[in-house]
């Protein structure tokens, strides 16, 4: 006999309460499961490793993009952006920040989460002029005249870090700098300039609105 959650809540104890976040009737239908199941296994266990389940499932995974890459983007490749990622690790501080065009979302800060980006790591909703912006920083910072991996002086020293940055363009291809050693002898120019850029803007959203265009910086990045 199919499980019921009236059923499932007598025999193992549970509470409506219990149940937030689940469609029980995927539940019961993914893990195939009936009362005499509950004899064999722990209800509440399996229950709370279906939320897990589901939970990593909503999440995305954009280290992919640096797994999968080769080769550099071009100036004419720019407009093609679909998703931009960057991380910086320097010391035990850990910042990053993914923009997905196609769900139109930047997620973003400090620790490790570039592998799971959900609603949590959600930093800003982006407009196309946000993705224009993104376009023109891209360019504005010399991208594609970067090299794909740079080495700095190695040892352990309180200014060594790493570095990554990767694209992934309409068609699928992924592309990624990335370095590590001291800071500064161990990046592109414009390093520094980008992320801060990129993270200044997206975490400055709500205070756009009415912004001057067109506005630049002195090194030359749209603001």
């Amino acid at each position: 006999m199919k499980l019921t959650k009236e059923a499932m809540m007598r025999r193992c104890g549970l509470k409506e309460k219990d149940f937030e976040g689940v469609d029980f009737d995927a539940f019961v239908d993914e893990l195939q499961l009936t009362e005499e199941h509950l004899e064999e296994f722990n209800g509440a266990h399996l229950l709370i490793l279906y939320r897990e389940k589901k939970e990593k499932e909503a999440k995305t995974d954009y280290t992919d993009i640096f797994r999968e890459a080769s080769g550099k983007i071009t100036k004419e490749e720019i407009p093609e952006i679909d998703v931009i990622i960057w991380e910086m690790h320097n010391g035990r501080r850990n910042t990053w920040m993914a923009a997905d065009f196609g769900k139109k979302t930047v997620f973003g800060g400090d620790g490790d989460r570039l592998n799971a980006c959900g609603e949590e790591e959600k930093l800003a909703e982006m407009t196309e002029d946000d993705m224009t912006f993104i376009r023109k920083t891209v360019a504005a910072c010399g991208i594609p005249e970067w090299d794909n991996e740079y080495r700095g002086t190695n040892g352990d020293t309180t200014g060594s870090y790493s570095w990554g940055v990767g694209f992934r363009l309409a068609g699928g291809k992924c592309i990624s700098y990335g370095g590590e050693g001291v800071l500064n002898s161990g990046t592109p120019g414009k390093l520094q300039v980008f992320c801060r850029t990129m993270m200044n803007h997206f975490r400055s959203v709500p205070e756009k609105e009415g912004a001057e265009e067109g506005r630049t910086d002195d090194s030359g990045v749209p603001t």
